[in-house]
């Protein structure tokens, strides 16, 4: 999850409010002096690695 700790659309206080209530896996990144599209080129590739680690396929014991 990411939060512009600047932004006005989506208040940086409900971003963290919704990180606590999310349960399993879960990674935080706070970006200063930005708002609702906070980090948006760097944080992608953060969000890609963590979906290629939590959701890929179990393997079978066929």
């Amino acid at each position: 999850m990411k939060v512009g700790l600047e932004g006005d659309v989506c208040l940086p206080e409900n971003g963290f409010a919704v990180y606590r209530a999310l349960g399993g896996p879960k990674e935080m990144h706070a970006y200063p002096r930005c708002a609702h599209h906070a980090g948006l080129l760097w944080v992608m590739p953060k969000v890609a690695d963590f979906l290629d680690q939590h959701l890929s396929p179990e393997k079978r014991d066929d």
